[in-house]
C-alpha cells in the first residue's frame, strides 16, 4: 500500500495532488518543525531537519488512508457476495484498491487547518476568491460524506476521508508519537552499539 500513495492513474491525477502537495506541504512541513521544537516531554530527541517528521507522516497518512478505503471495499464486497453471490459482486466491485496521494494530502490539508485556522484559502482559477481553511476544509469533507453515501465513484472518498481523521488525529498526538519513536529509534541503535563493541 505504500507504493499505492505515490502511484497515479493519469497525468491530470498526478499534477492535481502535486499541486495540493505544493500548496499545503509547506505548512505541514511547518507543523512538523514547530512540533520537534516545542515538544518538551521527557528526554527530547533533536532534528536536524523536520523533513524525516513530515516524510513519515506523509506516508503513514498515506498507508492509513489506504487502509481504509481497503476494508470499506473489503467489507462492502462480502456484503455484496453473501447476498447476491461472487459473481454479482466482482461485477459491481471489480478490483477497487486506493490510488495516489490523496489521502495523504488530505491528512496535509486537515492538519493545516488545525494549525493555522485564521489562513485563507484561494480557488486556482478564481484568485480574488477566498475563504476560511475551515471552510475549505469542512466543503471537502461534507463532499465526500455525500459520495460515500450517495455512492460516487468518481474519487476515493473513503480514503479522503481516512486521511483528513489521519491528519486530525495527528495535529493532536502526532508530536508525541514521532518524539516515542526516535527515542526507541536511539536506543535500539545504542543497544546495537553497545552490543558490537562486546563482541569485540
Amino acid at each position: 500500500m505504500l507504493t499505492s500513495v505515490f502511484s497515479h492513474q493519469t497525468f491530470l491525477h498526478f499534477a492535481f495532488n502535486n499541486y495540493a502537495l505544493w500548496s499545503f506541504g509547506g505548512s505541514a512541513l511547518i507543523v512538523a518543525a514547530h512540533h520537534a521544537a516545542s515538544y518538551r516531554s521527557g528526554a527530547h530527541v533533536p532534528e536536524a531537519s523536520p523533513t524525516p517528521h513530515f516524510l513519515a507522516f506523509f506516508a503513514t497518512a498515506g498507508v492509513f488512508a489506504a487502509t481504509v478505503s481497503h476494508i470499506v471495499a473489503a467489507v462492502r464486497f462480502r456484503r455484496i457476495s453473501a447476498l447476491h453471490g461472487l459473481d454479482v459482486a466482482r461485477a459491481a466491485l471489480g478490483r477497487q484498491g486506493s490510488l495516489g496521494a490523496s489521502g495523504a494530502v488530505y491528512a496535509a490539508v486537515v492538519m493545516s487547518a488545525c494549525a493555522f485556522p485564521d489562513a485563507q484559502l484561494g480557488i486556482i482559477f478564481l484568485p480574488f476568491i477566498t475563504f476560511p481553511i475551515g471552510a475549505g476544509v469542512a466543503g471537502l469533507v461534507a463532499a465526500d460524506v455525500a459520495g460515500v453515501l450517495l455512492r460516487w465513484r468518481m474519487f476515493d472518498h473513503w480514503a479522503h476521508l481516512g486521511g483528513a481523521a489521519f491528519g486530525w488525529v495527528y495535529w493532536w498526538y502526532g508530536a508525541e508519537a514521532w518524539e516515542r519513536l526516535k527515542r526507541v529509534l536511539v536506543e535500539r541503535l545504542r543497544m546495537g552499539a553497545r552490543g558490537a563493541v562486546e563482541q569485540r
